[in-house]
């Protein structure tokens, strides 16, 4: 049985590499520098965390609660399996926080920063891809026909003949990688990405 010993590239693969080629030119990263890197997040500068007035159970402290059609109000609040279910005439107004703890609180702040400074790479990538697409496209379909041509021809060096059993066993490796970049590669068009 005849073994491929040579396989050509992802088309997604070629590309991320003739976009990382066109990154090293100067004048591309002339017209578009590299966004700076920010700051580290600091806490200290952090706000504070904003608190809105809430109805809660006088007895639990829970937000869960609910006024009936009577007038009276009923608790909600289930915990452990255990639910609070107190009925009151009147709840009490506390001032509700959505995070329980300061720490929670600065790390959602810190992933809101460190997700603005991707959202801004992104952007940036979006304008080199916008500038570049076609460019980018056109080099990788020919390198693309140069690796199929190669691959169909069949040369000495990338072909090997082997019985069926070894043949499957070394596709066996090869099948599951290339499954794998597949993958990526859906996986990547399916988010927007070239």
């Amino acid at each position: 049985m005849l073994q491929h010993t040579w396989h050509p590239d992802l088309f997604s693969e070629t590309c991320e590499q003739i976009k990382r080629e066109l990154l090293t030119t100067t004048d591309l990263l002339e017209r578009f520098p590299y966004p700076l890197l920010p700051p580290a997040f600091d806490p200290s500068t952090a706000p504070a965390q904003p608190s809105t007035p809430r109805n809660s159970c006088p007895r639990c402290g829970s937000i869960n609660v609910k006024q009936r059609k009577d007038g009276s109000w009923a608790c909600h609040y289930h915990s452990y399996g255990r639910r609070c279910g107190r009925v009151f005439e009147q709840p009490v107004v506390i001032q509700y926080q959505k995070f329980d703890s300061e720490a929670r609180w600065l790390s959602h702040l810190e992933s809101k920063y460190r997700w603005a400074h991707t959202q801004r790479l992104h952007a940036w990538n979006e304008q080199i891809l916008g500038e570049c697409r076609q460019v980018i496209l056109k080099r990788a379909a020919l390198i693309a026909l140069d690796q199929h041509e190669r691959y169909v021809s069949l040369q000495a060096e990338d072909v090997v003949t082997r019985c069926k059993r070894c043949a499957f066993k070394e596709d066996k490796g090869f099948l599951r990688s290339y499954q794998a970049g597949l993958m990526q590669e859906r996986v990547r068009k399916a988010r927007g990405g070239s």
